[in-house]
């Protein structure tokens, strides 16, 4: 009787194992879907991301509804075709207001800065970050841009501009990536004002098990493992900050 016992209860852990490793395995041939959506408008921009796990069982996702700040592409732009315009026609300062920009309310210099730490403490980044983007497959790509100078042939020059950087950077970057969608691009003119707009779209995916490999991969490549360690605690101090302020207990 307890033989028995014994065997049915060994039988069901096994069969709880097999499921699990099954289940394991299917997590690590399913793909993530990771899909970023960036709107400039005016002065104003809106970013999301969103990171879809494994068979759905988890979805993550992170959204700035609306950035202000000067943009200082905006301000290059200006300018650029101000000096062009008074080289042209010799004629007086042009008076319109151009505004000083502003700190970047995102922390870009702070993420630039980590990216360099992580460049200096792990060996072939690059090429690691190649490998895994041969992993990926693009899945959604729309870009979308209105630019205007201000002045017809200005505008239209850097309208050809614009196609020559985005055709370029996006075939470089297909070298890597498998693109399995068609496109969608464009570069709008407006030729009566100073103006800059963009719009991107973009979704790839992954499987799970290619990205754990590259990211055990990384970890190995690591100088200073503690480094990660340390990083880590660090945002999750900001992130218990953050959720304090924003429950009004800081």
């Amino acid at each position: 009787m307890l033989v028995n016992v014994l065997i049915v209860l060994l039988n069901i852990v096994l069969l709880i194992l097999v499921l699990a490793v099954v289940a394991f395995m299917l997590i690590l041939i399913s793909p993530i879907r990771i899909r970023v959506h960036f709107v400039r408008r005016k002065d104003k921009d809106s970013f999301s991301l969103t990171v879809r796990a494994p068979l759905g069982i988890y979805t993550y996702k992170f959204e700035i509804p609306d950035i202000e700040y000067e943009n200082m592409l905006d301000k290059g732009l200006t300018r650029l075709a101000q000096s062009i315009r008074k080289k042209k026609t010799a004629s007086a300062a042009v008076t319109e207001a151009v505004a000083d920009p502003i700190e970047d309310t995102i922390g870009f210099d702070l993420a630039v800065g980590r990216f360099r730490e992580l460049r200096k403490n792990a060996k072939g980044l690059n090429k690691g970050i190649k490998h895994l983007m041969k992993k990926m497959h693009c899945t959604e790509l729309r870009w979308l841009t209105g630019i205007g100078l201000g002045d017809a042939p200005l505008t239209a020059v850097a309208t050809g501009a614009g196609w020559a950087f985005k055709t370029t950077f996006l075939g470089y970057l297909f070298r890597y990536i498998r693109l399995n969608t068609r496109p969608n691009l464009a570069v709008q003119p407006l030729y009566n004002r100073y103006f800059f707009s963009m719009e991107v779209t973009a979704a790839v995916r992954i499987r799970a098990g290619s990205l754990l490999v590259s990211m055990i991969g990384f970890f190995f490549r690591l100088k200073d493992k503690k480094w990660l360690l340390r990083q880590l605690l660090a945002e999750r101090r900001k992130k218990k900050a953050r959720s304090a302020v924003a429950a009004g207990n800081p």
